[in-house]
């Protein structure tokens, strides 16, 4: 009994704390944690309910008469789950389940199994055995027609090959089944059993059951693959231990507001409550890398909904060039852009959507300046303030 009891608790173990997630944990109870095993829809669990037995108690199967149909189980509306009686396992019985999603936690599995077979005792020949899958219809389905096939045989790679082709033609999925993935689905359903039979194989094989050991090149398949913790390096420049603290210069010093982005207290843009009558600026911006602009035409983005204004150079009250030294920059390209992505103008509107909306429809009219030098050789011998 003690064999039978560690078995299925190594089981229950190892399925919820590498195949589920902390988050689907609904319910704890003296320490013991609880996944969701009864759930037909994405509802939260664990609503406050007054209950009040009227009919009694049943005890059902959970078996392949169990889920009648998409989200849809046996269950009347006013049942409720009390308890689950998991059987022990015998002796020269293996059962185990598997699960693939996209990531190893707190994903919707896109095919899962559960698979048990039973022994004749002291033999490797299948006396009974079981195989569901989830994932492959709208409910749990029984692979019956390939049981039937393996029950009476020995657990070789004979009776392997011959259940993947029957698991093949019994587990298929239409090309429009919903979630997509049909062939995938379907090699998955034939790589979960093949996984199973390498465990029990090396179970077998363990037991001196004459059973040939599982080769080197398989033994990962059935191996619990960890995660090691991630760790991080910090790489920076070491000064000379004469260097002054007030010298910088070859210094790793941190940056100024570090802390606060590290730490997620800086405030964005974004953080900012919104302000009653409050308006969004979109940027205008050159789409030449070295032009005249000619002409500004604001009249179709004017025109749009919830936009106010255009702002451009000649709305910057006082000096339009700035800098932090050389004031040889611009609030707004006056007369001549010099790069792609030069700032123009601004639309102002009601909505981030309008504005930017708006800021797509003004129309620029430019002249490209000739020639256009994009490397260093080429602007040699041109006069000394030739933009590159």
């Amino acid at each position: 009994m003690l064999w039978g009891k560690r078995t299925i608790q190594k089981l229950l173990h190892d399925q919820w704390r590498l195949n589920g997630a902390d988050q689907c944990i609904e319910m704890k109870f003296k320490n013991f944690l609880y996944p969701v095993i009864l759930t037909p829809t994405y509802i939260q669990e664990l609503n406050s309910i007054q209950y009040t037995e009227t009919e009694g108690k049943r005890v059902l199967q959970m078996d392949d008469k169990f889920f009648t149909g998409y989200r849809k189980t046996v269950l009347k509306p006013e049942e409720i789950l009390l308890s689950i009686e998991i059987p022990y396992t015998k002796k020269g019985q293996y059962c185990s389940a598997f699960k693939q999603s996209l990531r190893k936690e707190d994903d919707i599995a896109i095919v899962t199994c559960g698979m048990n077979v039973l022994f004749k005792e002291g033999s490797d020949i299948v006396q009974d055995i079981r195989l569901s899958y989830g994932g492959m219809a709208p409910t749990t389905v029984l692979a019956t027609t390939t049981c039937k096939q393996i029950i009476g045989r020995r657990w070789n790679e004979e009776l392997m090959q011959d259940a993947c082709s029957y698991l093949a033609e019994e587990m298929t999925l239409s090309p429009s089944a919903p979630g997509g993935m049909v062939t995938y689905r379907r090699t998955l359903a034939i790589s979960l059993f093949f996984k199973f039979y390498l465990t029990v194989q090396n179970k077998l094989a363990q037991e001196h059951l004459s059973v040939e050991a599982v080769r080197p090149d398989y033994a990962s398949a059935i191996e619990i693959h960890q995660l090691d913790t991630p760790t991080s390096v910090q790489l920076y420049q070491v000064v000379p231990p004469g260097q002054s603290p007030e010298d910088v210069v070859g210094r790793p010093v941190m940056h100024l507001s570090a802390l606060k982005q590290a730490t997620g207290e800086a405030v964005y843009c974004d953080d900012i409550p919104h302000f009653e009558n409050e308006l969004y600026l979109a940027l205008v911006t050159s789409t030449k890398a070295h032009a005249i602009i000619k002409s500004i035409d604001t009249d179709e983005a004017m025109a749009l909904p919830g936009v106010v204004t255009f702002v451009s150079a000649s709305d910057v009250p006082g000096q339009n060039n700035t800098g932090p030294v050389f004031h040889d920059d611009t609030v707004f390209a006056n007369e001549k852009v010099t790069c792609v992505g030069h700032i123009i103008g601004a639309i102002v509107a009601d909505t981030q959507v309008h504005a930017q909306r708006a800021a797509k429809a003004v129309r620029i009219t430019y002249e490209e300046c000739q020639p256009v030098i994009v490397t260093i050789q080429f602007s040699i011998g041109k006069p000394a303030k030739t933009a590159v």
